[in-house]
């Protein structure tokens, strides 16, 4: 049987794991989409974006070979995985066909209809997630995972076996459009003029559909540095010209080199490359600290601060009344028979109670006493687990066992007749047991663990009031397991050499 700390360890272990989870993510019905020549780049792209997000195994490889005929469309996931989806709109839910443990090689996926099946890379890259979701429609608020998606590339004239990328994404929400070059190929009469047919596209509005303004991000590769600035500056030119300017468009040029490419250099390139992507995104990304923004934000009912402070009034308002009880050590103030005499029973239940409340300071006597309400949040609250394990048990013990005195006393009193010879004995007899039994109802441990709650600042940021008061529980909790223990066997030695004395 697990002690009261294991349980409140193992739920405080549970909610961690809970609070830290991503919130479900549907899939967003757009993308980022790369396309270009096969052997442009576009895979040692999606490799220098994604560093060591995701295993070797799992990333496609760069080479001169066309690797696979299938889109490859990165997103977001707590741990790196590799699957075979079925997927052909973007405003579909993909159907999982099989998961793999290395990225497929050509042969492996020759028969898939890259119109319809693809591969789904996810990585803890959470630049790939919409909070707020994708807008597509007004009601839908969802969280959603962003796709970057490396389009399959077109090949050599005398090579038709690949499928054409940029056709592939004319039936789909851009988001963006990354169009990548090798540099030694930007002149080549077959990357002419699939540009030219990409900007056509784009003029015709097949490529923006839903979007009002569409980044563009033209990316070159294997460019030496000195001439990246004169190779950016031509195609910059080339684009506006056969753009017409048109400011639809946000348009960015990068001639890079992967291969030369400094720590420090791959991070700036990066931080421009999502920057510019993402321009026209319609939600934020989930927060690395989503975790506090959630805690933050949560609705009203939720909040700790004003619930604390109620539990600990609570808490007050009972130790008040029960300091009266007994305040010079007698429960009716040292008043002995003789104050009642003349009285019958009735008169004398009456005056006892009235007397009783007025020490009490509770006009109104018993019913006011156990209508007091315990706090309690909301049963769908984020911390319902820990309230159950931990909070609700300490406090509902102490207000159980402090009502039943008060109940118990109003009854006691009932019972008082004129031919009582001690009332204190009396009533000390009837009820010490049970103010014994409420006065210990509360730990002492869990009391300083209410005094340091009573001292946090106001503004105390919910988050760390949240985990403040989490681990304190976690400390007392231990704190009392070991008292208990300790109290145990103390009283265990002490019976037994009681019993030993006893038959010497």
């Amino acid at each position: 049987m697990k002690s009261f700390f294991e349980t409140v360890r193992d739920t405080v272990e549970s909610l961690g794991k809970e609070f830290s989870r991503t919130p479900e993510l549907g899939d967003a019905g757009m993308a980022i989409r790369i396309i270009g020549e096969y052997s442009a780049g576009k895979t040692r792209l999606v490799r220098e974006l994604l560093g060591n997000l995701a295993p070797a195994a799992l990333l496609p490889i760069s080479s001169q070979e066309v690797q696979t005929r299938l889109p490859l469309e990165v997103t977001y996931g707590e741990t790196p995985s590799l699957q075979l989806v079925r997927r052909v709109y973007d405003t579909e839910e993909a159907q999982v066909l099989r998961e793999l443990d290395v990225f497929p090689q050509r042969q492996d996926v020759a028969s898939e209809d890259p119109g319809e099946i693809r591969l789904r890379l996810a990585v803890p890259e959470p630049r790939l997630t919409l909070a707020e979701g994708d807008g597509l429609y007004e009601d839908d608020t969802q969280p959603k995972r962003l796709f970057l998606i490396d389009m399959p590339g077109w090949n050599s004239e005398d090579d038709t076996s690949g499928a054409d990328g940029l056709e592939l994404s004319e039936d789909w929400e851009n988001l963006a459009i990354v169009y990548v070059s090798h540099v030694t190929r930007l002149d080549s009469a077959l990357n002419l003029r699939q540009f030219k047919h990409f900007l056509h596209a784009l003029l015709d509005g097949e490529l923006l559909r839903a979007r009002d303004r569409l980044p563009l991000f033209f990316l070159i590769t294997a460019c030496p540095a000195e001439e990246r600035a004169a190779v950016e500056k031509k195609q910059l030119e080339r684009i506006q010209a056969l753009l017409h300017d048109n400011d639809k468009f946000i348009v960015r040029v990068m001639a890079v080199d992967f291969a030369s490419m400094s720590t420090k250099e791959l991070a700036y390139f990066r931080k421009v490359f999502w920057d510019h992507v993402l321009l026209e995104s319609p939600s934020p990304a989930l927060e690395q600290n989503s975790v506090a923004k959630r805690i933050e934000n949560w609705p009203t009912a939720y909040a700790l601060r004003p619930y604390l402070a109620r539990c600990l009034a609570h808490i007050a308002c009972l130790d008040a009344l029960f300091a009266r009880v007994c305040a010079n050590g007698l429960y009716m103030g040292g008043r002995s028979m003789r104050f009642f005499a003349g009285l019958d029973t009735p008169g004398l239940v009456s005056r006892a109670k009235a007397l009783w409340y007025k020490q009490l300071e509770i006009p109104k006597g018993l019913e006011a006493i156990t209508s007091l309400v315990l706090p309690t949040l909301p049963d769908e609250h984020p911390l319902a687990p820990w309230l159950e394990a931990y909070w609700y048990p300490r406090l509902r013990l102490f207000h159980e066992h402090m009502l039943a005195f008060f109940t118990l006393a109003d009854q006691t009193l009932s019972l008082l007749t004129p031919d009582i010879d001690d009332l204190e004995a009396w009533l000390a007899e009837s009820l010490d047991a049970s103010r014994r039994a409420a006065g210990e109802a509360l730990p002492a441990s869990f009391r300083r663990m209410c005094e340091v709650i009573a001292n946090m600042p106001e503004n105390m940021p919910e988050m760390q009031r949240m985990a403040t008061v989490v681990t304190l529980s976690l400390l007392e909790a231990r704190y009392d397991d070991s008292y208990q223990g300790w109290h145990w066997f103390l009283s265990t030695v002490t019976k037994k050499n009681r019993e030993t004395e006893s038959t010497l």
